[in-house]
Formats: C-alpha cells, structure tokens, sequence
C-alpha cells in the first residue's frame, strides 16, 4: 500500500459524505434561512445558495488540503493498520472542520433571526 492509495482512499469517502450530507444540510437549512427572512424571499434564496457554494468550496479545499498534505514524517513503510489510520485521520479532521463551519453558520442566522424579531 503506498500514499496514492490512502488518498484515494480518503477521497473516495469523503466525496460522497460531503455531497449527501450538503444535500440534507440544504434541503433543512432552506427552511431556516425562509423562516429568517420570511419577509424577503428572494434574499433567503439567494442566501441558501451562497450558503450551498460556501459548503462545496469548504469540502473541496479540505479535500485538496488532505490530499496535498504529507501524512507521516516518519519513513515507516505502508502497512494495511498505517493506511487506515491515516485515512481515518484525515476524515476526521475534515468532519470536524466542516462541524465547526456548520456550527457557526447555524449561530450566525440564529443570532440574525432574533435580532430581525
């Protein structure tokens, strides 16, 4: 097993999460961003979309970052243990990241929907 491998690996994984959990992120945040600015349509739509984007450009810059960054300084040599911890390694920090982003978002438009009330 080599580096190649752990990074298709981890693609692999992480595309598909990133894709169907963006879609029911979307599908339920439409619903707040309406609720937010119930009185302008046109900027919840505008909003859940830059939200959408914002989502895919966040997955796709962690997924490059994972693939681009080295995993192990260590020249130890590619074992079957080694790949799937590296792999778990680097969907973990990516999960956690895009949680974080998540998060915040959801903060965000809490705290403007209870000033807008």
């Amino acid at each position: 097993m080599s580096t190649i491998t752990t990074r298709i690996i981890y693609a692999l994984l992480f595309i598909p999460f990133s894709i169907v959990l963006g879609e029911i992120i979307h599908r339920r945040g439409r619903l707040v961003v309406t609720s937010a600015f119930s009185t302008d349509t046109a900027v919840a739509a505008a909003l859940s979309a830059l939200l959408r984007i914002g989502w895919y450009l966040l997955c796709t810059g962690l997924l490059l970052w994972n693939i681009g960054t080295e995993g192990d300084i260590l020249t130890r040599p590619y074992t079957l243990q080694r790949v799937i911890s590296e792999v778990l390694f680097r969907l973990g920090v990516s999960i956690f990241v895009v949680a974080i982003m998540h998060g915040f978002n959801i903060l965000a438009l809490s705290l403007f929907h209870r000033k807008r009330t």
